[in-house]
């Protein structure tokens, strides 16, 4: 079992000393991620190497693991693994954001200290798929739908509007 990732990092520090991260967060730390689970059981791993460039604070790595999301066919749990790489720089506003190059994408955080966890949440949304759904039909009917199968014969809805087609006409005087 991988040890947890601390709360707060001194990204600074972490990238003078070109540091590695490796360990693992909690699916219950992830606030904003709760809506979009089913369940908010387990954690995900991640690895991030901390270094500099131009002077700026730079977070590579990975996150991976598997989130049971809300499948939006029949509303019950779904298990997705969920990969994000991460290629970040530190930026102190949104000026200095407008100011980053396409080899980083950058990361708004005004002071040297970083909640890991907000971090890693971030980059979790942004890896999830848009429709999270079973990827196989079977056992996945939505809410008030019978389940397909056996001999289950609906009555069609205009079928009473056929037999009204067949019936003659009456004339007005």
């Amino acid at each position: 079992m991988s040890k947890v990732l601390p709360e707060r990092i001194d990204i600074a520090r972490l990238a003078d000393s070109q540091a590695t991260l490796d360990g693992s967060v909690p699916v219950a730390r992830f606030v904003r991620l709760a809506e979009q689970l089913a369940s908010r059981e387990g954690s995900v791993a991640a690895t991030f190497v901390f270094g500099r460039e131009d002077g700026r604070e730079v977070v590579s790595g990975r996150i991976e693991g598997r989130l049971t999301l809300v499948c939006q066919r029949c509303l019950g749990g779904v298990e997705v693994p969920v990969v994000a790489r991460v290629d970040l720089v530190r930026v102190a506003d949104d000026a200095g954001a407008a100011e980053v190059d396409g080899a980083h994408d950058p990361f708004v955080a005004p002071t040297r200290e970083v909640v890991l966890s907000e971090l890693i949440e971030d980059e979790l949304i942004l890896a999830l798929p848009l429709v999270p759904m079973h990827q196989d039909d079977a056992g996945c009917t939505p809410p008030g739908v019978a389940p397909q199968g056996g001999d289950q014969r609906r009555e069609n809805p205009f079928a009473a509007l056929a037999s009204l087609k067949k019936q003659p006409r009456h004339k007005k005087n």
